[in-house]
């Protein structure tokens, strides 16, 4: 079991996440603390003698496509999946999508 974390302790830890916490914070982050460094202690004791070190999950093997042109899919079918097509225009066809911009062009 870890050691009783102290008032000290939670402000420290949260001042190092840059979190301001209210006195009647404390005691839930001291509970959440406690859990995790519980957790940790828990995994410490896990025998890991013979794994190997895994230093990236993909171990290196990238598993990517080519950057190949390929087969489009057509536009009636693109129209026929797209949330809100312009129904007014067939010429070229268009989507409509939400406003993402203002008037002056900034988000």
């Amino acid at each position: 079991m870890p050691r009783e974390l102290s008032t000290a302790d939670i402000r420290k830890v949260a001042s190092l996440a840059r979190l301001a916490l209210r006195d009647d914070e404390i005691e839930p982050m001291r509970a959440s603390l406690g859990a995790v460094l519980t957790y940790m202690e828990r995994l410490q004791s896990v025998d890991t003698t013979d794994v190997e070190p895994l230093y990236n999950v993909n171990d290196g093997a990238a598993n990517l496509r080519g950057d190949e042109p390929g087969p489009a899919l057509a536009t009636q079918t693109l129209m026929s999946i797209a949330p809100a097509p312009h129904e007014a225009s067939t010429h070229p066809p268009f989507i409509r999508v939400p406003k993402v911009l203002d008037e002056s062009g900034g988000a």
